[in-house]
């Protein structure tokens, strides 16, 4: 019983550090991609600056506070739109693609790892704005990506939107609820905002 046991647990630990090396290789492998992509995304006026004054501090007091300050992980972050740090959120792909529940979310922990070592941050920022879920447009239309969220609700870019529209669009991040140009946005904002 015991050899079994001593079996048993070797398989898992040889399961989880191979599962730990998919995700820190795949995100080395995609990083350069990625940094393409996110300047791309800068260039088209479509990062984190863009957004207008002070408003990714109101996005990251949502989202992630302590983005600037972890390495990728965070265990105390559970934003609305992500369940875990922005850059776990980028490494959700990594996860669906496993097919061991629990062990792996060791490929994701390890991509986000990897990720936030070879990604600025304004990268991140740039690709997690590209690819947030947004909810849905009331003829049912799913909507994925800040920018485009903010031109489908309100026929203008973020930065040229009301603070109370802006929070608007904050409240819809990640709640698969319809996106609402009429809702109490300061309500949910502050809602969203973590104790």
């Amino acid at each position: 019983m015991g050899r079994w046991i001593t079996g048993c647990l070797s398989v898992l630990a040889i399961l989880v550090v191979a599962k730990a090396y998919t995700g820190w290789h795949q995100a080395r492998t995609d990083a350069p991609i990625l940094i393409v992509e996110a300047a791309s995304l800068i260039a088209q006026g479509k990062g984190a600056n863009d957004l207008g004054p002070g408003r990714v501090d109101q996005l990251l007091a949502v989202q992630d506070p302590n983005f600037f300050r972890h390495n990728g992980i965070d265990l105390k972050t559970r934003g609305p739109a992500t369940d875990g740090t922005l850059t776990q959120t980028l490494a959700r792909p990594i996860a669906v693609a496993s097919l061991v529940p629990g062990v792996g979310k060791v490929s994701r922990l390890t991509y986000a790892l990897a990720l936030d070592e070879r990604l600025p941050k304004t990268a991140q920022l740039a690709l997690f704005l590209d690819r947030v879920d947004m909810g849905h447009t009331p003829d049912g239309t799913w909507i994925v990506g800040f920018f485009k969220a903010s031109e489908l609700a309100f026929g203008r870019t973020p930065s040229e939107l009301t603070d109370e529209e802006f929070l608007n669009l904050i409240a819809a991040m990640g709640s698969g609820a319809g996106l609402s140009t009429t809702a109490d946005a300061r309500v949910a904002y502050l809602g969203a905002l973590p104790d």
